[in-house]
């Protein structure tokens, strides 16, 4: 399917989706809980690329990242988090290799998902022009689970 997708051009909607979904989720959510799913977003980065490098050697390679490929490690954090997208028939997609993934998006992807999360659910969300500043965890936030 996947070489059918990138034939059809279609390679970018599932990263496209879960960049914009989670833009939405985490802008809704507590500082606390930003910094917990901030944290298993730097975890599931540095398990991808950095598997062996400081926590703060993670963060500045994340820091340098695209909206796009930080909202889709805020993905992961949701998904870790056993948290699912909070509109009917919204879902998580697979999305294995985000770096190379988003490179795929295209400015229509995205612009076809915010028009479909307009017209099916009524929300206007689209993504941020500046890149998230992440920082080393304070681990105090993750010792409580903030999401019951």
């Amino acid at each position: 399917m996947g070489i059918i997708k990138n034939l059809l051009g279609m390679g970018g909607f599932s990263p496209a989706t879960n960049a914009l979904l989670a833009e939405y989720m985490y802008g809704e959510l507590s500082q606390s809980e930003q910094e917990v799913i901030m944290q298993h977003a730097i975890q599931a980065f540095g398990a991808g690329g950095f598997p062996n490098a400081p926590v703060d050697v993670v963060i500045d390679h994340l820091n340098r990242q695209t909206r796009l490929v930080q909202m889709n490690f805020i993905a992961y954090g949701f998904i870790e988090c056993n948290i699912e997208p909070p509109l009917k028939n919204e879902f998580w997609h697979k999305v294995k290799n985000p770096f190379r993934e988003c490179e795929r998006v295209k400015s229509g992807d995205l612009e076809a998902t915010q028009h479909r999360l307009k017209k099916e659910h009524g929300i206007d969300v689209c993504l941020g022009l500046m890149s998230l500043e992440f920082s080393v965890p304070n681990t105090d936030a993750y010792s409580a689970n903030e999401f019951g």
